[in-house]
């Protein structure tokens, strides 16, 4: 990896660069997406979000955060900011262990790789992931000890649609188990989490069900259609702040399906300190099924059957590049993709492409 910057880059992100070595300003916002952001109070009061829910989709809810032009002034909103070492800060995503599972399910039954219907299969290793999240909760916990005070000034935030239908592609005894995970994977370093829903049932569910202890339950009954609830979410805690209900300096928005890594959080804060109006967005990671890692990718399986934390002392870096070109990016057959066991799972590190299954 490069130690210098691209002096030709515009002046904010030299800045960035300059001034945070382990991060960098990603000029690429659809490389960067992950569904799921850091920023501050500032910055979600200044960001418009009286859109028309009617012409909005799920993506939205994260992209209405970014700025997404190639050259910006300094201190501009929305300016994206990645870690360049993926484990710093990232999400794992797990309803894309689902939907690879659909995508070669002809080729893992012809080879009889694959015997159990996809919701048992997911149901079950989702959960084993989950009580991993949970066994590690207090080792997590102890590296984002020295930021207490401020983590105890922020607030996560998820849209969750479990039982109504019309948006994402997971069952619903699938979207329980991923919003445990999601949920506890924040809760060792975030207490305050609020969860919005759009069907009674859901806030039912969460509220009363779960066993998940919410700092609040928000029911959007009154949407147009519900890939409206992102964007609504993100009005919603708006609008507690503006007349406050809520008393937050920081937001972290994730989809419900998504296991949360913050291992140097003292960084994003200073990032958040020192450029208020940036955004900062975790690494989104593919997480494999082993039986496509077998017999799609071909590629060893790693399996640990005890919670492992080995992940905190490793490291896997993006070149300094600042998202400008896609190139370099390599599929997941290449042993330069390098995968990882993680709660039970195998996770792709780097910026990914999930539909061609690319990463950088």
């Amino acid at each position: 990896m490069s130690s210098h910057f691209n002096k030709h880059l515009p002046a904010s992100n030299a800045d960035v660069d300059s001034l945070f070595p382990k991060y960098h300003r990603c000029i690429d916002s659809g490389e960067a997406y992950s569904a799921a952001y850091f920023i501050t109070r500032a910055h979600l009061l200044e960001t418009k979000t009286n859109y028309t829910l009617e012409r909005v989709n799920c993506e939205m809810g994260s992209f209405i955060m970014m700025n997404q032009r190639r050259h910006m002034k300094p201190g501009m909103i929305g300016a994206v900011t990645q870690s360049l070492d993926v484990l710093d800060f990232s999400v794992i995503h797990l309803s894309g262990y689902e939907r690879l599972i659909r995508r070669y399910w002809g080729s893992l039954r012809s080879q009889r790789l694959f015997t159990t219907t996809t919701s048992n299969d997911v149901a079950k290793n989702i959960g084993k992931a989950t009580a991993q999240v949970l066994a590690t909760m207090p080792e997590r916990s102890r590296m984002t000890m020295n930021v207490s005070n401020k983590l105890n000034r922020t607030v996560a935030i998820m849209p969750f649609l479990g039982s109504t239908v019309g948006a994402g592609h997971s069952v619903l005894a699938n979207r329980y188990e991923y919003l445990k995970a999601c949920f506890w994977s924040i809760y060792a370093h975030i207490s305050h989490i609020v969860v919005a829903v759009t069907s009674s049932e859901d806030y039912k569910y969460c509220r009363h069900k779960s066993g998940l202890p919410f700092f609040d339950v928000l029911l959007l009954d009154n949407l147009p259609k519900v890939a409206a609830l992102p964007v609504a979410t993100s009005i919603a805690v708006k609008d507690r702040l503006i007349d406050g209900r809520y008393d937050f300096d920081y937001i972290y928005f994730t989809e419900s399906d998504q296991i949360l890594l913050m291992r140097r959080p003292q960084d994003l804060f200073d990032i958040l300190h020192r450029f208020p109006r940036y955004v900062l967005l975790p690494h989104r990671l593919v997480t494999y099924p082993k039986s496509v890692m077998k017999g799609v990718v071909r590629r060893p399986v790693v399996s640990v059957s005890d919670p492992s934390m080995d992940w905190v002392n490793m490291s896997c870096c993006l070149p300094r590049q600042n998202c400008q070109s896609r190139v370099d990016w390599v599929g997941i057959k290449s042993n330069n993709v390098s995968v990882l066991p993680m709660f039970n799972l195998n996770v792709a590190l780097g910026n990914a492409n999930f539909i061609l299954e690319r990463f950088r």
